[in-house]
């Protein structure tokens, strides 16, 4: 294998992984406590959604509230809410005006 070839090998992947990346959006406080009141509305808490994934209660809170990110905590919580994805859901509250 020739240096260019290599060099191209590893080009490609560095595309293919900068593709791949896709980052959770933040939120505001305001936001945290609007989809706190939905998931309420949904009759679920931070404690079920816990119980249901295998994760504690306070990383669930600190998801809503935006102070940490977790891919598989936020699908879910967008999941009950009815969105495709987190940044869907924070898309839509943006759009609503929810702060």
């Amino acid at each position: 294998m020739t240096e260019k070839q290599i060099t191209a090998i590893i080009t490609r992947g560095k595309k293919r992984r900068e593709k791949e990346r896709v980052f959770s959006m933040n939120i505001t406080r305001e936001q945290g406590l609007y989809i706190q009141y939905r998931l309420k509305l949904k009759g679920k808490n931070n404690a079920n959604i816990a119980r249901e994934i295998g994760c504690s209660k306070e990383a669930v809170r600190q998801i809503i509230a935006g102070q940490k990110h977790s891919k598989r905590i936020e699908k879910v919580v967008a999941d009950i809410l009815g969105y495709k994805s987190w940044n869907s859901l924070v898309t839509n509250l943006r759009v609503k005006g929810a702060a």
